[in-house]
């Protein structure tokens, strides 16, 4: 049955005339906002590049802060080593893709309708981000058994916290 609306929704979103021509809101302003915050902007938009051309292993830290044109020492300050800079990546991609469900689903009247928008959200996040999806299904493991695995399982919760409540319901 869930399969069933993944498919339908999905071929909603490619039969939307206007859903491929939606310029992609940058995700680093929404989750990090202010101008105080833009050198760490840089530096996620950075690694998510170098990241993506190169891979995560192969990526070293000299690269990104090549990249982003910024020092060493402004990594580790916002983000400790590399770990921690794939980890605050992963973390922001989490917190927007929330931001973008939260609102969809509370609009939702029915269990049905619930999940359709999670699944549209979802789906529409996903080809806004193909770079932060790919990211996010290649670091998925590391970042769940890695110092931050307790911040991503809250995040994980409050994501699905109210479609559980929609299925208690139903």
């Amino acid at each position: 049955h869930y399969s069933r609306i993944l498919f339908q929704s999905r071929c909603r979103l490619m039969n939307d005339p206007d859903f491929p021509d939606q310029p992609a809101p940058d995700l680093f302003d929404r989750v990090e906002p202010g101008a105080r915050k833009e050198s760490k902007r840089q530096i996620l938009r950075s690694a998510l590049a170098c990241f993506d051309e190169l891979g995560v292993d192969a990526t070293p830290i000299d690269t990104i802060r090549e990249r982003a044109g910024s020092s060493i020492g402004s990594i580790y300050h916002h983000f400790g080593n590399k770990d921690g800079l794939i980890a605050a990546l992963y973390l922001a991609a989490l917190d927007d893709q929330l931001a973008q469900m939260q609102p969809a689903m509370s609009a939702a009247a029915t269990p049905k309708a619930a999940i359709e928008a999670l699944v549209q959200t979802y789906l529409g996040w996903v080809t806004q981000q193909p770079e932060l999806a790919r990211f996010l299904f290649q670091v998925r493991h590391s970042v769940a058994t890695g110092p931050r695995k307790d911040e991503m399982a809250e995040r994980n919760k409050l994501r699905y916290q109210a479609l559980l409540g929609w299925l208690k319901q139903g």
